[in-house]
């Protein structure tokens, strides 16, 4: 976890805080993929209400003269400035799918103020596919229900540079915006865009400042994470995965019953034992994987053993080319195959098991 560092400048460089009067306060996200941080405002006062009148009265008497008083009235005047809460990292998705970025603020003003999140030139890389299909939704609900109306465009698919949204908060409300982005159904793998996303207050002055009575007031007035560099400054960047197959295998054996009778170990890899094969499979890609084979060779010197083939998601299979999804020697002599078909985005632990014998 950073802490932002305060300085009176203009220029958005690394968690960096800029005060001033007479422009509006910018929070620029920079995403990193793969990169997930928290950044927290260091805690702020409640602020007295704008608007507050303080009053107060002197008097004087004395014993000889009539009695005299003085009064004096100041009115707390506005501050502006927005904190933020977690931070998503960038995030991945499947061609045609959806994933979401939550963005938490909380207005440090003491008073209500209007908050805008603007969205800039959307940009693609390499196989990024049709690009007026990718959209960039966003609600002030958590989770996600329906999107807003991005004005400038007036769709609720941020379509041109400058697209905006709004909310008004009280004084110290919380808020948040729901991001959803979606995919091209025909982007490619490793394909990615790029949105540049920006938070602003509507008043001024704003930014953080510390007072005589040494408390923190305000806010933000414009800050740009320090971590990670997937994108130009400021951009929410969303990569394409598609499918990915990985597998493991592990192996027992099982030595006879009567070679261990005679005291011979269980797990001893003799003559007539038997060797059990798992093979784990996963997709753990955005996307699902299609016509998927899984073939295992049987070592020399074993023989199959009959019956033994069993799949987590399937069941039993025989040996012959009957239909079902594995056979033995079949195929191809001496191998297991396995049509698996299709293993579902995010499938794990997937098992096939088959044994031999040590001839």
């Amino acid at each position: 976890m950073k802490w932002l560092e305060l300085k009176n400048s203009k220029r958005m460089r690394k968690w960096r805080v800029t005060t001033g009067r007479s422009f509006t306060a910018v929070f620029a996200f920079l995403f990193a993929l793969s990169v997930s941080l928290t950044i927290h405002a260091a805690a702020e006062a409640a602020p007295t209400p704008a608007g507050t009148t303080f009053s107060n009265t002197t008097t004087m008497s004395a014993a000889n003269a009539t009695a005299v008083s003085a009064t004096t009235a100041s009115a707390v005047v506005s501050i502006f400035g927005i904190a933020t809460g977690s931070e998503p990292a960038d995030s991945s998705v499947s061609a045609g799918g959806f994933t979401y970025y939550t963005i938490r603020l909380t207005n440090n003003a003491n008073t209500s103020d209007t908050i805008k999140l603007s969205v800039g030139a959307l940009s693609f890389g390499t196989g990024a596919g049709t690009t007026t299909a990718w959209s960039v939704q966003v609600d002030d609900a958590d989770p996600y229900v329906a999107g807003l109306t991005w004005h400038t465009s007036g769709t609720t698919s941020a379509a041109q540079a400058g697209d905006y949204v709004t909310m008004n908060l009280a004084a110290g409300a919380a808020g948040v915006f729901n991001l959803r982005i979606a995919a091209a159904p025909d982007a490619a793998s490793g394909a990615t865009m790029s949105a540049p996303i920006t938070l602003t207050t509507s008043s001024a002055p704003s930014g953080p400042y510390t007072g005589f009575n040494g408390t923190a007031y305000g806010g933000l007035a414009a800050a740009v994470r320090t971590s990670g560099t997937a994108g130009p400054s400021g951009n929410i960047t969303t990569s394409v995965i598609g499918a990915m197959v990985l597998l493991t295998k592990s192996v027992s054996i099982v030595a006879p019953t009567g070679y261990q009778a005679l005291g011979g170990s269980a797990a001893n890899a003799v003559p007539g034992a038997k060797i059990v094969y798992t093979i784990t499979y996963a997709n753990p890609g955005g996307a699902g994987a299609t016509d998927v084979t899984v073939t295992d060779a049987a070592p020399p010197d074993t023989t199959f053993l009959p019956g033994s083939i069993v799949l987590s998601d399937f069941g039993a299979q025989t040996q012959q080319a009957d239909g079902d999804k594995c056979d033995f020697g079949a195929t191809t002599p001496g191998v297991l195959t396995c049509n698996i078909g299709t293993i579902s985005a995010g499938a794990s632990g997937k098992t096939i098991q088959y044994s031999v014998t040590i001839n």
